[in-house]
C-alpha cells in the first residue's frame, strides 16, 4: 500500500486526538450549569474528574493484548462509539436515572473508557504508518490534543456565556458529532500492522524488565505531571495567587498554557524532530524555571508568562517519551504502548492530587494564595527528576553506541 493511502489515518488519529481533549476538558467546564442547575457539588465534580483518569489507566492496561491479537481497527472503532455513547448518556443524566449524578458518572465511565482506548491505539497507529519522520509525527498528532483542549475551553464557554447555562445539553452534542464522524473514518483508513510482518513480537514481560524501559516509564510519568498540574491550576492560581478575574484565568491561563504546548510541539516537528534526548532535557530545565518562577513571582503578567512557558517546556515531553520507547523497542506491540499510557495517566491524576492537597494544607494556616504557590513549588520537582532521568538516558545510549563501536572494530579485526 502506498504510502499516500495513510493520509486518511492521519486524519482519523488527529481528530481523533480531539475526541480525546473533549471527554478529559469538558466535564470541568461544564462544573457552572451543573452546579446551578442540578446542585452538583464540588466533591461529585472531583468524584468525577478522578473517576475519568482512573478509567482511561485500567483501559490503557486492560486492552493493549486484545489489540495485539485482533488488531487496532476494532478498538479504534469501539473507542469512538464509546465517546459518543458516553456523552449521550451524559447529556440525558436527568432524564434517564432518579439521580442525575448516577447517569453523569455512568457517562463519564463510558467516554473514559473510549479516551483509554484513543491514548492507547492512535501514538501506535501513527507510529506504524510507513514513514521515516516518526518524531515529527508523533508530535504533530500530540499538538491536535493542544488545538482541541483550545477549542473546548473557549467555545464552550463562549457557548454557556451566550446561550446560557439550560444550553448546555445542545453544546455537549455539538462536539458529540466529533467521535461520531470518526466512527466512519477509522472504518475505512487503512491501517498498519503494529509489529513488520516477519518479525516476532517482543513480550511485554522482557520490556517492562528493561532499565532503558524503565527510565523512559519514570520519565513519561514526570513529564504527565509537569504537564497535568500546570493545565488543571493555572486557572485557579491565575485568579487566586495572581489576582486576574477568573474568565482571564479559564481563558488566558489556560488557553495560553495549551497554545504554547501545541505551538512548540509544531515548532519541533518541523524542525525535523533533531536532538531529541537535548530537547527533552532542555524541556524539562525549562518547566522547572517556570515552576519556580511561578511560585516566586508577585506581579501577575510574569505568573501568566511562566504558565506559557510552561506549556512550551513540557510540549515535547509527553511524545518524546513515546518515540524513546518506540525506537529501542519497535516489536513491542500495543502492549508496551498501553504501559506507557497508563503510566502517563497515572501521573497526570497523581500530581494534580497531590498539588490540591499541599494547597488545602497550606492555605488552612496561611491563605489560598500561598498555598497556591507552595503547590507549584513541590511541583517543581517533577521537571528535576526528568532532568535526572534523562541524564541516565544519555549514559544508556552512549554504551550502547560504545558497545556497537567495539564490536564492530572487533568484527573488522576478526576479517583481518
Amino acid at each position: 500500500m502506498k504510502k499516500a493511502d495513510y493520509r486518511y489515518t492521519v486524519r482519523a488519529c488527529y481528530m481523533g486526538y480531539i475526541v480525546l481533549a473533549i471527554v478529559i476538558n469538558l466535564t470541568p467546564i461544564l462544573f457552572v450549569p451543573l452546579q446551578s442547575l442540578y446542585g452538583i457539588t464540588y466533591a461529585q465534580l472531583g468524584i468525577l474528574i478522578s473517576v475519568n483518569f482512573i478509567v482511561q489507566v485500567t483501559s490503557d492496561l486492560a486492552f493493549g493484548r486484545a489489540a495485539d491479537v485482533l488488531g487496532a481497527r476494532p478498538f479504534v472503532i469501539l473507542a469512538q462509539v464509546l465517546a459518543a455513547a458516553g456523552l449521550m448518556v451524559f447529556v440525558f443524566a436527568a432524564d434517564l436515572f432518579a439521580d442525575i449524578f448516577t447517569g453523569l458518572l455512568i457517562g463519564t465511565i463510558l467516554f473514559s473508557i473510549g479516551g483509554g482506548l484513543l491514548e492507547l491505539l492512535i501514538n501506535p497507529i501513527v507510529n506504524a504508518i510507513p514513514t521515516k519522520e516518526k518524531i515529527s509525527a508523533i508530535n504533530i498528532l500530540h499538538s491536535f490534543y493542544s488545538w482541541g483542549q483550545i477549542a473546548v475551553i473557549i467555545v464552550t464557554t463562549v457557548l454557556i456565556y451566550t446561550w446560557g447555562a439550560a444550553s448546555w445539553r445542545q453544546i455537549v452534542l455539538l462536539w458529540l458529532t466529533i467521535p461520531a464522524i470518526n466512527i466512519f473514518l477509522f472504518s475505512k483508513a487503512p491501517i498498519a500492522p503494529f509489529v513488520k510482518e516477519g518479525k516476532q513480537k517482543m513480550p511485554l514481560k522482557k520490556v517492562a524488565k528493561n532499565k532503558y524501559f524503565l527510565l523512559v516509564v519514570l520519565c513519561i510519568i514526570m513529564a504527565a505531571a509537569s504537564e497535568h498540574v500546570m493545565g488543571e491550576w493555572s486557572s485557579t492560581f491565575m485568579e487566586k495567587a495572581a489576582g486576574f478575574p477568573k474568565i482571564v484565568g479559564d481563558t488566558a491561563g489556560v488557553c495560553m498554557f495549551a497554545l504554547m504546548m501545541g505551538v512548540g510541539r509544531i515548532i519541533y516537528a518541523k524542525s525535523g524532530g533533531k536532538n531529541l534526548l537535548n530537547a527533552l532535557t532542555a524541556g524539562a530545565g525549562l518547566a522547572l524555571a517556570a515552576y519556580l518562577l511561578i511560585a516566586f513571582t508577585n506581579n501577575g503578567m510574569l505568573a501568566l508568562t511562566a504558565c506559557a512557558l510552561c506549556g512550551f517546556a513540557v510540549s515535547i515531553m509527553w511524545p518524546g517519551c513515546i518515540v524513546l520507547a518506540a525506537d529501542r523497542f519497535p516489536r513491542a506491540g500495543a502492549s508496551m504502548f498501553s504501559l506507557l499510557a497508563a503510566s502517563g495517566d497515572a501521573g497526570a491524576a497523581f500530581a494534580p492530587w497531590l498539588a490540591g492537597m499541599v494547597a488545602q494544607g497550606v492555605s488552612v494556616v496561611n491563605g489560598d494564595q500561598a498555598g497556591l504557590r507552595m503547590a507549584m513549588m513541590i511541583t517543581a520537582v517533577f521537571p528535576l527528576i526528568m532532568i535526572a532521568a534523562m541524564i541516565m538516558i544519555k549514559k544508556e545510549h552512549k554504551n550502547e553506541k560504545e558497545y556497537k563501536d567495539e564490536n564492530r572494530d572487533l568484527s573488522i579485526d576478526d576479517v583481518r
